[in-house]
């Protein structure tokens, strides 16, 4: 029975001694990702990715070969679908430094494959997902080899993908490549899967203005329409690793523009490294800076949110932790997905998230911390990776104790709001948090601001009361 019809029977007693009766969150709103045959020193959760029910786990030292763990969410259990090894095992080619997922295929780099001669020139995995049986099977699409190899590219030491149009399109980062006898000035090269099956070069991309050490493209993402490109070795004003992202509109296949973005003038200094790591979604994109010295402590990060007016790209907001410390490295991992973005501070064994007010202001939400609590020095956070709809976010701990291995690592599948109805985030469903609730769309309703949009309709009304007191009977208990 809905709140409603409740009241309209006369039962506000009935309901207000439900508002007063203590639940707890019970919900499983996390999930931890562990290698099958754990090892010290693996580093499982080092590189991340999630596109719908398929998540994609790096582990780059498992038995100092690398390895890649596919798993899927089916008929509402995870099971590990894949267990990947590198083609060019038992060589040490860097295999999953970096991975990306997107529909059936995944993207593993291997930054330091040796090619023609060149000494960790770089490559790129493609795998591709089949069913021929209906069971889950990943196999080798094809191998990208550095196209231009020369010794110490590592092409591939970061990877993209999404399907743009129904087309694979995966963008690698080579950011120590020299580029017109420019000395690790960096590039960036954008493949296509053409009609034939085969892996095609769209683009070759460059920074306008070229200096040695900028490393372009040692950060990459993309959208339908959007490609950035971090810089973060690039020299600002005299400042040596100050940083700078660069980012292309996509023309039909073609990736045109370049506009360069730089941190605040009063924020850039030497060491910040703004570019850290980057997003796009949309009008809007997310870089950090994990070496900027956001309110004093040295190198505790920030992240900047930038948004596109329709004529350029403008400052929206300075992420930063509400009690920053000496080396958070906040902005070292950031994702960027509508109004919502994370960011580890894995120092710390945490990752924050915010969310924008429709008016203005991101709020933060959230703090997500391991469950159960992983070692201290886990660097849960070092990788973050949110699902398209931002529900939840995959999430890295490279170092953390599997089964007594130190730095076996792990990831970590959690829901951004662990229990939407535990609204105050203090782990008991009670009537607490629906006067907090309450008190919040109040605020909206006076402010125009969107945090109570409880039905994601875009519009703050009573539907969204009533539709968080009727999940709020159901609790946390529901899937």
């Amino acid at each position: 029975m809905k709140l409603a019809e409740l009241i309209a029977a006369g039962a506000v007693g009935v309901v207000a001694a439900a508002l007063l009766a203590p639940r707890q969150a019970s919900a499983q709103c996390s999930v931890k990702f562990t290698s099958p045959t754990p090892r010290t020193n693996d580093f499982t959760g080092y590189s991340v990715s999630q596109a719908g029910d398929r998540y994609a786990v790096g582990i780059p030292y498992s038995n100092h070969e690398g390895r890649v763990l596919v798993f899927e969410r089916i008929d509402g259990q995870y099971e590990m679908t894949a267990d990947l090894l590198s083609p060019e095992s038992p060589d040490q080619d860097g295999f999953c430094r970096d991975v990306a997922i997107a529909g059936d295929y995944l993207a593993v780099g291997a930054p330091l494959t040796d090619q023609a001669g060149a000494d960790a020139a770089g490559a790129v995995h493609v795998y591709r997902r089949i069913a021929p049986f209906g069971s889950p099977l990943w196999v080798l699409d094809e191998t990208i080899t550095n196209p231009w190899p020369n010794d110490g590219d590592a092409f591939g030491a970061v990877v993209a993908m999404r399907i743009i149009g129904g087309v694979p399109v995966l963008v690698v980062g080579s950011p120590w490549s020299e580029v017109d006898a420019v000395e690790d000035a960096g590039r960036i090269w954008v493949f296509s899967r053409n009609g034939s099956g085969q892996w095609v070069i769209d683009m070759i991309l460059q920074a306008a203005v070229l200096s040695a050490g900028q490393n372009f493209g040692s950060k990459v993402d993309l959208d339908d329409n959007r490609l950035i490109a971090a810089a973060t070795g690039e020299t600002v004003g005299g400042m040596n690793n100050a940083g700078a992202v660069y980012v292309f509109n996509r023309s039909g296949t073609s990736w045109i523009g370049g506009q360069r973005i730089l941190a605040p003038l009063l924020d850039r200094s030497a060491l910040d490294f703004f570019g850290s790591d980057v997003a796009v979604s949309g009008d809007r994109i997310a870089v950090g800076a994990l070496g900027e010295d956001a309110d004093g402590p040295s190198a505790s990060g920030t992240v900047y949110i930038f948004d596109h007016n329709g004529f350029g790209w403008t400052l929206g907001e300075r992420l930063r932790a509400t009690d920053p410390q000496e080396f958070d490295f906040l902005g070292n991992a950031v994702d960027l997905v509508g109004d919502v973005v994370v960011s580890g501070v894995q120092r710390r064994n945490r990752v924050l998230t915010w969310r924008y007010d429709g008016i203005g202001s991101w709020v933060r939400t959230d703090v997500l911390l391991p469950v159960p609590l992983a070692d201290p020095d886990a660097n849960f956070g070092w990788s973050v990776a949110l699902a398209s709809d931002a529900s939840s976010v995959l999430i890295g701990a490279y170092a953390d104790v599997t089964d007594g291995l130190s730095n076996a690592g792990s990831a970590y599948l959690m829901d951004v709001v662990c229990c939407p109805v535990d609204w105050d985030r203090n782990g008991t469903v009670n009537s607490t948090d629906v006067s907090a609730f309450i008190n919040d769309w109040f605020a909206d309703i006076s402010r125009g601001t969107t945090l109570t949009d409880f039905n994601r309709d875009g519009v703050v009304n009573s539907t969204d009361v009533s539709d968080f007191i009727n999940a709020w009977f159901v609790g946390c208990d529901a899937p």
